[in-house]
């Protein structure tokens, strides 16, 4: 920015003393015309052209005389009237003073209003929480979209484009948009029914259910669906129907993804309810050295974890969090399977969440069993626990077991 500005007040001083250069150097009529000798100087030539006419006999005596009698009297006019022309030597400041002062100003002007600025500073113009390009990109493509409505894959990728966004009630509208088509997808109708699901806080009653059962009927394996479906259930209570719908996602999901951590704290939630044993994971043909060394400095088992997470969120995030689906989430460092994982709204950030070995997703590994953990607060922007660009997220260390209470700041975009 140093350097930009350097060159511009070097550019700007060069061009004022061009252009007030002639203002300011004004060069004096050093030899300024003396009107009378010209004149003089002209008669003569006219007497002595009268004489060589009178030698010639063109004219007569009488003639030649009151010609020259006429030359002479001019002259004695003209030696009365005429005075050298007195060289200007006045400077005009008063219009060399607006120049210097306007022209930058001006121009300085044009620059911000047509310019960009933010090239100098290096920083990216944001609206909309730092998303200048994209809001462009996505309002060019709605433009384009309403000049050519029939688009089916256009308005689903402007539905997506506004779900990443949090403008969920524009992303609904625009999978209304697919048209007959949207009833032959199965990823378009779950991620209309996500979509619905988000403009009304989350609830999956009603349409949100029901396109998500559609789209089961086209592709009885898709994930996003039977998320859905089985969380529509539960929401419902009816439990057991939950519980196969979530068993069957978990079998599509890696096992130590976070999609897995998700499902397996909602299916023991749901077996609980129900009445239903816990399924127990057998366990692992030999414990692995990180096991080992917390299984020695592990407290007993006896013992409860329990910590208050003081969740806030950033001013210039908040707006983009509205609506949205915090997820909780606790890992051992170095690790990609969590701990325990908790699943709330954003209403109310922020907010303090008490973190506890019920949130543990293995009874045989507790929250409490794990001295130094790492707890990440996620404002999911697809309304699932795996991490996707969009996402908010704020992330802390607990190094002491004994700790109870602790702050986390949701302060960061994941890109």
């Amino acid at each position: 920015m140093t350097t930009f500005i350097i060159a511009t007040a070097a550019l700007t001083v060069l061009v004022l003393g061009l252009l007030t250069r002639p203002f300011i150097f004004r060069r004096g009529q050093a030899a300024a015309v003396d009107m009378g000798r010209l004149n003089a100087s002209i008669l003569r030539d006219e007497i002595a052209a009268l004489e060589r006419e009178h030698a010639s006999g063109a004219l007569t005596a009488e003639e030649f005389a009151a010609a020259r009698d006429d030359v002479h009297r001019r002259l004695i006019d003209d030696a009365g009237t005429a005075t050298p022309a007195a060289a200007r030597t006045t400077r005009p400041r008063w219009t060399v003073i607006p120049v210097v002062l306007l022209l930058p100003l001006v121009a300085g002007a044009i620059y911000a209003k047509l310019g960009t600025p933010a090239a100098v500073t290096g920083i990216a113009p944001q609206a909309a929480a730092g998303q200048p390009d994209v809001n462009k990109m996505v309002a060019n493509l709605a433009a384009k979209l309403e000049a050519e409505p029939n688009n089916p894959k256009g308005w689903a990728m402007l539905g997506r484009s506004y779900k990443v966004m949090g403008r969920f009630n524009d992303a609904a509208a625009a999978f209304e948009r697919i048209g007959p088509a949207l009833e032959e997808s199965a990823d378009w109708l779950a991620e209309y029914a996500d979509t619905l699901a988000m403009t009304t806080g989350g609830k999956l009653a009603g349409k949100p259910e029901a396109f998500a059962l559609k789209a089961l009927k086209l592709d009885p394996e898709h994930l996003l669906a039977l998320m859905l479906a089985g969380s529509a259930a539960a929401e419902r209570g009816d439990n057991k129907t939950a519980i196969t719908y979530l068993q069957h996602a978990l079998s599509k999901v890696p096992d130590e993804s976070e999609d897995a951590g998700f499902l397996k704290n909602a299916l023991a939630e749901l077996r609980s309810r129900s009445g239903e044993a816990p399924l127990v994971e057998a366990p692992a043909a030999a414990p692995s050295a990180t096991a080992k060394a917390e299984a020695t400095t592990a407290p007993a088992a006896a013992t409860q974890r329990s910590i208050a997470l003081a969740i806030g969120i950033a001013p210039a995030l908040k707006a983009d969090a509205a609506g949205k689906t915090l997820f909780v989430i606790a890992r051992a460092p170095g690790e990609r399977m969590p701990l325990a994982v908790i699943k709330r709204g954003t209403e109310g950030l922020p907010a303090t969440i008490t973190l506890d070995d019920s949130a543990s997703l293995n009874a045989n590994r507790p929250l409490s069993s794990v001295p130094a953990i790492e707890i990440e607060a996620r404002v999911s922007a697809s309304g699932t626990p795996q991490s996707a660009p969009g996402d908010l997220f704020g992330i802390v260390q607990v190094r002491d077991a004994n700790q109870s209470a602790l702050a986390v700041q949701i302060d960061q975009r994941r890109q």
